[in-house]
Order: structure tokens, then sequence, then C-alpha cells
């Protein structure tokens, strides 16, 4: 699993009143009648993403970026029609040789330039190293810490500097706390005083 934080990594990141012992994801297994649908590795892949990040991930912050937005996304591969046809396909339809989308580059070969129609399969993406220049830099810096919230402000203060050395490995990692940090001072958006009341509170 690709992870930005590990649980060893989260008991810095997070200030100890929101640290918890108990499991910080949960386990994600398919159901037995669809683990039962799939003969090999690759079956149980797609049955995972169908069935689990598809609708619960990609999807959901699809319609909500988009709604957000006022535009109404379409999904044509989703078409009852193509799924149930894909959902009867061989693998080796699918994946061969390392060559992904089998069928579809090969109908792109009838109506698009080799080099396009052979072209790898890549995933929507931000530049992540924008967070490193300015003025995303100086916005990164004053958001992260002069915010109240969830993350441990003496580690942001050690490990800024470093992410913004661009090391190896540390891409994720501004533009997950970014992320959390507008997103707590959006809905949550406390104040340390209150933090103990609301904390009692829960505990009652």
């Amino acid at each position: 699993m690709n992870r930005t934080f590990t649980p060893a990594d989260k008991l810095q990141v997070l200030r100890p009143e929101y640290q918890c012992a108990a499991l910080d994801l949960e386990p994600a297994l398919l159901s037995s009648p669809a683990l039962d649908t799939c003969q090999d590795i690759l079956q149980r892949r797609l049955a995972f993403e169908f069935a689990g990040r598809l609708g619960n991930a990609i999807l959901f912050d699809t319609d909500k970026m988009s709604m957000a937005h006022s535009l109404e996304v379409r999904m044509p591969y989703l078409d009852r029609s193509i799924v149930d046809f894909a959902l009867r396909l061989p693998s080796r339809l699918k994946v061969h040789r390392g060559r992904e989308k089998v069928i579809l580059s090969t109908l792109a070969r009838r109506h698009l330039p080799a080099e396009i129609a052979s072209r790898r399969k890549k995933g929507l993406a931000y530049p992540v190293g924008a967070w490193r220049r300015p003025p995303l830099d100086t916005y990164v810096r004053e958001l992260l810490l002069d915010s109240d919230g969830p993350i441990d402000r003496a580690y942001l203060q050690r490990q800024l500097p470093r992410w913004r050395e661009k090391q190896a490995g540390d891409e994720g990692h501004i533009g997950s706390l970014v992320a959390l940090q507008t997103w707590w001072n959006e809905f949550i958006g406390v104040k340390a005083g209150e933090l103990s009341s609301l904390v009692a509170g829960g505990s009652a």
C-alpha cells in the first residue's frame, strides 16, 4: 500500500490529544461472493477497485469537485452495457505481456497515430513541487504554522525546511498536510482553548 504517512509518522505529525491507539485504516477486503467470481490476481485487483475505490474515492471526489464548479461529469465507460461486457472479458484481453487496455489500444490504432494509441495510461495529478515554489511556499508556511489544529507545530518547524529542499520521497507530505489543515480550518476550526471541553464532552 502506498501511504504518505505511516502509523509511526502519525505519532509525530499529530498532537498527542489527536492520537489514537486503534488502527488508522479499516481492513479492505472483497466480499466472499465477489471473490468467488474472480479467476486470477488481475480480476481480484479489478474487483477490489470496482467495489471499493471507484465509488468511495474516484467517483465521489469527481462528483464533489465538479459540482463545486457547477459542472456535471459523465462517465461513458460506466454505461451498464460496457461494464457488463468488460466484466466478461478474460484477463488476457485487459493486460497482456505488460501491455494495458489491450482492446482499447487496438481500436485506437484504427483512428489515432501509433504514438498516441500505444501511450501508457497516465492518471490525473497536480504538480506536487508547486507547494515548494513562490507564491505557494509562503502560503504553505503561514497556513501550517499559524493555524490551530491537529498537526504538531514543533514537528512542522523541523520538517518544513527539509521538505522544501526536495528530499526524495517527501513529495506528498506537504500537499497532504495542506489538505488536512485546510479541511480543519473550514469544518472544525476549534480554538486550542475549546479543545479540552470538546474532548471532555465527548468522553462523558
